[in-house]
């Protein structure tokens, strides 16, 4: 069974994504940055003053917007819909294999690219994605076992 693959899927699909990632951020805003603020004995002024200061750095160089919408628009918005599109081709089972292997994909690109070394945690989760892979597309999808 394929996943489905209606017009306008991936940007509805995308759009969503997006909503939840917009209200994520503006949660975890409120809880690190403006509570914090908010409860000291001068609260508004603190928050009006950080808030200038935030909009200042944002505005005075332009690598900071360009960074910003670098990652909102490309590595966020448009990974997700590419992604979404890419998954219509692809059997559930299929689609399962490869988004799990991403945290490898992951480490293995940091290792090669930025120099990161992997610890042995790191293999021990590698060992475990791989043979949950494995199984998966052995024995659960070949009929071996029992399907799901």
């Amino acid at each position: 069974m394929k996943i489905a693959s209606q017009p306008g899927e991936a940007q509805a699909f995308t759009g969503s994504a997006m909503s939840v990632v917009a209200v994520c951020s503006i949660v975890w805003t409120m809880a690190d940055f403006v509570t914090p603020l908010l409860l000291q004995q001068d609260g508004n002024s603190l928050l009006m003053t950080a808030l200038s200061t935030q909009l200042q750095a944002i505005t005075s160089d332009w690598h900071v917007p360009a960074a910003l919408a670098w990652t909102g628009i490309v590595t966020t918005a448009l990974t997700i819909y590419v992604e979404n599109i890419a998954l219509r081709s692809l059997k559930a089972a299929e689609a399962t294999v490869i988004l799990s292997t991403e945290p490898l994909w992951g480490a293995a690109f940091a290792s090669v690219a930025l120099g990161e070394t992997m610890g042995w945690n790191t293999l021990v989760g590698a060992v475990f994605i791989l043979t949950a892979c494995l199984w998966s597309s052995v024995f659960v999808a070949g009929g071996g076992a029992q399907k799901v």
